[in-house]
């Protein structure tokens, strides 16, 4: 019985066998954007890591020319799913209501071909148009319906910031955006009290020094209050009432009629329509 490194000889001596070439070629520099593979297929992105890459079909868009912070890299591909491709994952769509009305079925084919490629989808509306709440209904609910996040912008230049927004902060975190609070005890006290109408800081510096913490002051009754100065009749009141009455009121009224509350709305999904309607209640 021959051994591997015999057996591996015999064939290495056959004319089928072609020795393996160890000589790196030097390929051509490409000339279209780099791809990245995702599980939705691959995703173009700028050359330059610090552009946007737009859809050719997108150089004729005027937000373009309020976009001052970002430099803007057009794809050679006319078929790119998104119109602006911001990172390897973060992807976005724009969409005017006034071109919206007059194409209805344009925004759920684009949504088609680009909700398996990015992990944060964007639909950046332009709101052109006055007679908007319709257009802007439907387009929620197809955002909702497919993964996508709604963006409205009320101007060229609003759009134009959102979108150089998104891509400033893609490598951002959370903490860049959150409200800075103070740790210590006056601040955190201050900010909780002056949600009150009317209270404020001088009145809570004023209610720690007699009541020494902020549950002595949820818990004082009413005429001990009067030995704070500057705490007048309305304060007490206010302050009173939101200590002690329930958050939740017994009834919330219908923000909107009846008559518009029961429009039924049409949701379609790539994958096929989902009608929607809301059940009448038999009584």
């Amino acid at each position: 019985m021959s051994t591997f490194s015999e057996a591996f000889e015999n064939i290495t001596k056959s004319r089928h066998y072609e020795p393996v070439s160890t000589t790196i070629t030097n390929t051509p520099s490409q000339t279209s954007p780099p791809k990245i593979v995702v599980a939705g297929g691959p995703v173009a992105i700028a050359t330059n890591h610090k552009a946007i890459l737009a859809n050719p079909r997108q150089k004729a868009n005027p937000i373009l020319k309020h976009v001052r912070s970002v430099p803007i890299e057009f794809s050679s591909d006319i078929h790119m799913p998104a119109d602006f491709s911001i990172s390897q994952t973060n992807g976005m769509l724009y969409l005017s209501i006034k071109y919206h009305k007059l194409n209805p079925e344009y925004l759920i084919g684009r949504m088609e071909a680009m909700r398996r490629q990015f992990k944060l989808r964007i639909v950046l509306v332009q709101v052109d148009d006055i007679d908007c709440e319709g257009a802007l209904l439907r387009i929620q609910a197809l955002c909702v319906a497919n993964g996508f996040t709604t963006i409205c912008a009320f101007g060229e230049e609003e759009a134009a910031r959102y979108l150089e927004t998104y891509k400033l902060f893609e490598k951002k975190s959370s903490e860049e955006i959150e409200e800075r609070k103070n740790a210590d005890y006056l601040s955190r006290a201050t900010d909780a009290l002056t949600q009150v109408r009317a209270v404020n800081k001088s009145d809570v510096k004023n209610l720690l020094r007699n009541f020494r913490s902020v549950g002595a002051v949820m818990e004082a009754p009413m005429e001990n209050f009067a030995l704070c100065a500057g705490i007048g009749e309305k304060k007490v009141a206010r302050m009173y009432a939101a200590f002690n009455e329930p958050f939740f009121a017994s009834s919330v009224p219908q923000s909107l009629p009846r008559a518009e509350r029961d429009v039924p709305v049409d949701i379609v999904v790539a994958d096929g329509p989902i009608n929607v309607e809301e059940e009448e209640d038999e009584s």
